[in-house]
């Protein structure tokens, strides 16, 4: 009788003594360390475990790597861990590459496991020169409406009244992928006055209008009453090159549809250096405008691969260097990026 009184009170006073364990500040700080670390190549990372001199003596942490449960020895790790005080621990990344920092009570009861990424080290020519952008959108993208007038003298808007709208872009017609303007043309008066199948890409999604060709008395040809714009041609400033890939970005903003404010979306484009002939400077609700002349024979050259909200991206034909600046940057990964000053080149 006495033995099974007893045991509640001693399982009482364990969960007491394991509650004021976990919520002590120092083993707290234990299990709330990070389940997942990033480092690049060439730095060093210490961690600080102020623990208990009790559980000191019996925390044991290790350093394993991929493979290390059937390949104990590992030849160039890429994380090295060591012991530089009493609580402290440095991590050097040495190259890139995956291990896992183990903590566990007398070697075997885990505490808490750390993901460790050693990242490559990157570097960047900063830009600053003066390119053209010449880019072809996927498919044509309406701008506005024609009238067409038909051989007995009525005015009709063909594809407007069957529901297309400014900014739609028209991929395919019946079935056939659309490059550009006069293709489109060519194929709706192929036509000659049947019904076509459109397919648009309209805010994100496809559709299919079904619209028919109407003949136009003054260009002679059978039409669907569009104006339709497939390439933009202007003048940026290359943001960044890659050495290591031969990546490039620019502009630092994506590139839009005059007329519709749409995103064009990219087939194809290249990439040309341009020489700066006159500045527009910007004012309220009007941005800035840089005009220029488009040069095949000058210091960049590639292509277009993107168009996004941060930019364009693409490869280069050749080395790019910066006459201003000799040497390349080091990056930044998006986990070392802090607030505080900052310089601009």
């Amino acid at each position: 009788m006495k033995s099974t009184r007893i045991r509640p009170v001693i399982g009482l006073v364990l969960c007491a003594l394991m509650l004021a364990l976990v919520f002590s500040p120092r083993v707290s700080a234990l299990l709330s360390l990070p389940q997942q670390q990033r480092m690049v190549v060439g730095q060093e990372d210490v961690i600080q475990l102020e623990l208990p001199l009790w559980l000191q003596d019996r925390l044991e942490i290790s350093l394993w790597h991929e493979g290390q449960e059937l390949y104990p020895a590992v030849e160039d790790p890429a994380l090295t861990l060591g012991r530089v005080g009493k609580d402290l621990y440095e991590i050097s990344a040495l190259q890139p590459g995956n291990a896992q920092l183990k903590l566990s009570l007398f070697g075997y009861i885990a505490v808490r496991t750390i993901e460790v990424e050693a990242l490559p080290a990157r570097t960047a020519v900063p830009g600053g020169h003066s390119i053209g952008v010449i880019l072809h959108s996927k498919g044509v993208m309406v701008v506005g409406f024609a009238m067409v007038e038909t051989d007995t003298g009525h005015s009709l808007y063909p594809a407007r009244e069957q529901g297309v709208q400014i900014g739609d872009v028209v991929v395919e017609v019946d079935g056939v992928e659309v490059r550009d303007e006069t293709e489109l043309a060519r194929i709706i008066d192929r036509r000659q006055g049947q019904p076509t199948t459109l397919k648009i890409i309209r805010a994100g999604e496809a559709m299919e209008i079904e619209v028919q060709g109407v003949y136009c008395r003054e260009t002679d040809r059978f039409r669907i009453g569009l104006y339709v714009r497939d390439s933009v041609v202007g003048v940026g400033t290359l943001s960044f090159w890659n050495p290591q890939t031969g990546q490039y970005a620019a502009l630092g903003h994506r590139i839009e549809d005059a007329g519709t404010g749409q995103m064009i979306d990219v087939q194809d484009g290249r990439l040309v250096s341009a020489s700066i002939q006159a500045i527009k400077p910007g004012r309220p609700g009007a941005p800035g405008e840089k005009i220029g002349v488009l040069s095949e024979n000058g210091l960049v050259s590639g292509d277009i691969t993107s168009n996004t909200e941060a930019g364009i991206f693409g490869n280069t034909t050749q080395k790019i260097t910066n006459p201003l600046y000799g040497r390349s940057l080091e990056l930044s990964y998006a986990h070392q990026v802090q607030e505080g000053p900052a310089q601009m080149l």
